[in-house]
């Protein structure tokens, strides 16, 4: 507890993109709960978990390995899943909720508050030497599409009762 302390200290911004992901599932589940929009709280949390379950897939099935001597944020530092780095599951992660959540409210304030962790994930992940400059581009690429393409798609769904609605009916 004292090294995560030390590290907040230290240097937040590599703090705060080492634990990006915890940071903005939360921080996006507080904004949803206070401005009552429980509809969005439950599609947020059934795609961050597709989310994850897609980053999982993608490293097991490109198998990419990470940049060598890659140093490690905190001791703790779990190993044994992160064999694979493409795509960046944190920068896809942040992508994700970033693109997802800025569709849902438009708050521009809020989308730079969300800019600054994507930017501080995608340091630490460079600086950390946990991913080349390809798999963050790639993460935030997959992240991004799946932010926007899961809004559009339940959107729609909203709407009209069915996804894709007015392009199938035409």
């Amino acid at each position: 507890m004292i090294d995560l302390l030390q590290k907040f200290i230290s240097n937040p911004c590599m703090f705060i993109g080492f634990f990006s992901g915890r940071i903005i599932f939360a921080l996006i589940l507080c904004i949803f709960i206070y401005s009552n929009r429980f509809f969005w709280i439950w599609i947020y949390i059934l795609l961050y978990w597709f989310n994850h379950q897609l980053i999982l897939f993608l490293q097991k099935t490109w198998k990419d390995p990470r940049p060598l001597n890659g140093k490690q944020f905190i001791e703790s530092e779990f190993n044994n899943s992160e064999a694979y780095g493409m795509p960046s599951g944190h920068t896809q992660t942040v992508c994700f909720s970033l693109v997802f959540f800025y569709m849902i409210t438009r708050s521009i304030p809020w989308l730079l508050i969300m800019l600054f962790i994507a930017i501080c994930t995608i340091s630490q992940r460079l600086i950390y030497r946990k991913h080349t400059v390809l798999q963050v581009i790639v993460g935030g690429i997959i992240g991004s599409s799946l932010g926007y393409g899961s809004y559009f798609l339940i959107n729609d769904y909203k709407k009209n009762g069915y996804i894709l609605y007015n392009y199938v009916s035409k």
